[in-house]
Order: C-alpha cells, then structure tokens, then sequence
C-alpha cells in the first residue's frame, strides 16, 4: 500500500533483505488522522491475510525484522508498526510535551484501530504482541477486551491476559512466586521496576530517562542482551559505591554468571532490584545517575542494521526514551478502563495463542503457573505453547516463534479470512 496521510505524504524507505532463497522488500509507512502520526514498517502483498505485529518496551518495528521476512514470503500482508511515542509515531504531535497520560492504553489502542481502519482500509487482522513483550502484550490485550471485531485472533508472548494491563505491579503482584520472591525483601517481587517509575517524582522521572538517553547504543544493548545472565553481572558490579563494595558486588555477581540455567529460574531477576537500589545500574551504589555499562553487539539478540536504526530512532531528533519509559505512568488509568469498559466483561472469545519463554525470568511463568490463571479463566479459544527461550523470544528463537504462530493459524483461524488467496489449507490435517 502508498504512504497514506490525511495532510501529507512522508518520503518512504526500503529494506531489501536477501538470502538464498528470497527476497523480501520491507517498506517504511506513516499515517496520519486527528494529528496522530503512526509510522509502520509493511511487507508482504497488499491482499494478504493480514498480520499487525506490536513491539513492547523498548523496542521498535525493527524488532519483528524476523518476523516480517518469513510470513510476507508465505504471501501475509505484515505490519509492524511503532507505538505511540517511540521513533516517529507521535500522539498528537506531543513526544515532547511530557504528558504521560497521553500514552494510555486507551489513547494506543485507537490509534492503532484507526491505523487499521482508515490507513490500512482493513476491518480485521490476526494481532500479535511481543519483541518487549510488557506492552506490546499488554496492548493487545487491550484491543481484544475492547474491540474483538478487529480481531481475527490474537498472539502473545510472555505476558498472560489480565495482568499488566489491569494495573500493573498491583495486580501482578498477587501472582508472584513467593519462594523466589519473599515479600518482605521483594513486595513487587520481578516488578518492582514498576513500582519505582511510580513512585519518582517528574524530576526524578525525567532525571531517570535522562540515564536512557545518555548512551542509547549502551541502554539498547543491555536491554537485548541474549539472557538475564550478562545482567545480573551488571545488576551486583559495574558501577558506584566504593571499592569494597564493588568488589563484593562483582563477586556476586560473578557467581549468578556461573549458575546454570536452572539455577537462574529461581533466582530473583534483576528487575526485582531496581526499586531498593534506586535504579537499574551498578548495583546497591549505583543509584539513579548510574550509566548503562559497556556490552559487545555478540552478546546481544541485534543485528547491526536493528540497532542502527534504532540508535537512530531513540536519540535527540527521534524523541528519546521520556514517551516509551512513560507508559509505565498509566496502571491506574488503564485499570479503570480495562476494569469497567471491557466487551463481554473482559471474555475473550477470539482465537488466542499464549507463548510462554521458558527462560524468562522477568514475566516468569515457567515457575509460576497462577500467573496465567486469569488468562486460562477468560480466553475460551486458548493455545499455549512454550519455547526455551528468554524476554525476547522472537529474535532468540525467531524460527520456533514463526512456526508456532503459522502452526496456530493453520489449525484455529478460518482458512477463506486467514491463509493466503483464501486456499484450502494444505496443512490442516498435519499440523
């Protein structure tokens, strides 16, 4: 599809990706209606089934790179759009403005319903949330509670339905693994990151960002990092406090790169440190102005050409990491309207596929299972499959994440609204 605008028409870039086999042509797009400018990344024919694939914190489009390649060459129209705030997908032209109740969910959810509506000119689309999976996840849950008739099935990753989006720490915390996470050392167990954007003052919310914006590539790079285990070594060393306490705290931290895998599941996530050290680096001397430390580009989940335009996108002229950090500032807001404006009182009816990321400690399912309770009790058209994989389990594990999704399509999405050309699926009884 054109650039399609209300006022103007944006230049347009391409990717072109090449491998052996194929060729993939990914566009960048921007929309505009009411002043919400949404920019998109689209690949695949233009009358394919329709796949829309939304990036969590913090992330971009870019992430689903993996994603867009392998289903635009099985003839999916695939989006990717970025969120609200992030790069150049603005609410009302306001990235600057510091408002943060501009990025509720209920302001993204329309933007995103007017994209499909008005930009894309489609009435439905299969809606997956993931690469970040915090909001990406949480956003989608949103959408279908409040307007299943665009959906024609939904997919999540990491997070489980009426969680995050229901009032974040608040209501995640009544599902927290209690062996892992004493509460009276960890009261928002793994989400106590949260619980510590709320609790900062504007200045200190800012002053919070700033240490994102100081060193994008660095901040990027530590987010992305392949597992949790690089980041408890920064979490117990590199940074603040004297040399006895660096020291002890890299011999901590040390011991958690040594601990296998297993270990590391039940073992509290960095995360869950952040609000009793008064911020995400350097451990208990770090504080709040501590810098993200140095990591090699190998040890992370990015490609070169994604962290580029990313870099790009998160530094000065892209609007930075205030807009995508300040989704956190919302919990109570999208509480009551996920809690009073749900469709069906929150039942979700649609199709809906649940990956669980065995080795993520941050949402942590995998050792938890009462987190997915709610999801289990609402969503009547559930599938679940799990993966041994970290957060980020489409880049880690983009071929078992593509396969799990088209095996769902194929077996739970009405084949004439969900295959490509609307063929018998060849794959029905096989899969």
């Amino acid at each position: 599809m054109a650039t399609t605008t209300d006022n103007h028409t944006p230049p347009t870039t391409t990717t072109t990706t090449t491998n052996t086999t194929t060729t993939t042509t990914i566009t960048r797009h921007s929309f505009t209606k009411y002043s919400q400018t949404t920019s998109y990344l689209a690949a695949g024919p233009e009358t394919g089934p329709l796949l829309i694939f939304i990036h969590g914190w913090p992330a971009l489009a870019e992430t689903w790179t993996p994603q867009l390649e392998a289903f635009s060459a099985l003839h999916f129209r695939c989006i990717a759009p970025d969120l609200p705030g992030y790069g150049k997908s603005e609410v009302s032209n306001a990235n600057s403005s510091q408002d943060h109740s501009l990025y509720t969910l209920q302001n993204v959810v329309t933007q995103l319903v007017h994209l499909l509506k008005h930009g894309l000119q489609r009435e439905e689309a299969i809606w997956i949330g993931g690469s970040g999976h915090d909001w990406g996840a949480a956003v989608v849950w949103a959408l279908v509670a409040h307007h299943p008739e665009v959906c024609l099935g939904v997919v999540n990753m990491a997070i489980p339905y009426r969680t995050l989006e229901m009032g974040g720490p608040r209501e995640l915390v009544k599902y927290a693994n209690r062996d892992v996470y004493p509460e009276d050392e960890y009261p928002f167990a793994q989400w106590a990151y949260q619980a510590w954007y709320e609790k900062l003052t504007k200045d200190e919310f800012a002053q919070a960002v700033a240490v994102f914006d100081g060193d994008v590539e660095a901040f990027l790079k530590v987010c992305f990092a392949k597992r949790p285990h690089q980041l408890l070594l920064l979490l117990y060393g590199s940074g603040g406090g004297d040399d006895e306490n660096n020291n002890n705290n890299n011999n901590e931290g040390q011991k958690h790169l040594d601990a296998s895998a297993a270990d590391i599941k039940n073992k509290p996530a960095y995360t869950a440190h952040v609000l009793k050290n008064g911020g995400w680096f350097g451990g208990g001397g770090g504080g709040p102005d501590a810098a993200p430390p140095q990591i090699p580009l190998a040890e992370t989940l990015l490609s070169e050409d994604m962290l580029r335009a990313m870099v790009a996108a998160f530094d000065d002229e892209g609007g930075g990491f205030w807009a995508p950090t300040a989704y956190y500032l919302n919990h109570d807001a999208n509480l009551k309207w996920c809690e009073d404006w749900s469709v069906n009182d929150g039942v979700v009816s649609v199709p809906v596929l649940f990956v669980e990321c065995l080795a993520d400690v941050v949402a942590g399912t995998y050792n938890n299972s009462r987190l997915k309770d709610p999801m289990e009790a609402y969503c009547r058209k559930l599938t679940t499959v799990a993966i041994d994989a970290g957060h980020w389990v489409a880049l880690e594990k983009p071929q078992e994440t593509n396969a799990a999704i088209l095996r769902w399509i194929a077996r739970e999405i009405p084949e004439e609204r969900g295959w490509p050309y609307g063929k018998k699926n060849p794959l029905k009884k096989n899969v």
